[in-house]
């Protein structure tokens, strides 16, 4: 399978950079490569070009995240058009869960911003 993003550790944040629509099958394998390289407890993802996903591979993808990330652990999600914004802001009502904080952003300036503030 061709990637449509690209991983890499700036400060001791694992950044995932997806460069085209994010389908669930390209966010699953990058949730997997990042666990396999057990890179930081502190994430940004960037979705630039949107997702091309639904309401109920939201779900998953939060349900997904539960199980395998170890905590505690934060993740940043940046969106900036209208319609990811709001699926990654459905992402971050399911993906509650005791010591992990996962918040939705504009801006990468913002999420940057956030992630390196202690962990509570």
């Amino acid at each position: 399978m061709d990637k449509c993003y690209s991983i890499e550790v700036i400060d001791g944040i694992t950044t995932t950079r997806f460069f085209r629509k994010a389908k669930m099958s390209a966010i699953i394998e990058a949730m997997d490569e990042v666990l396999a390289k057990h890179l930081s407890p502190l994430r940004l993802w960037e979705f630039k070009a949107g997702a091309d996903i639904d309401s109920n591979q939201i779900r998953d993808i939060a349900r997904y995240g539960q199980k395998i990330w170890p905590t505690p652990s934060k993740a940043a999600i940046v969106a900036s058009d209208n319609l990811s914004f709001g699926l990654a802001r459905m992402h971050d009502a399911y993906r509650v869960q005791e010591l992990h904080e996962t918040r939705v952003f504009r801006t990468e300036e913002a999420a940057l911003k956030w992630l390196k503030e202690e962990v509570e």
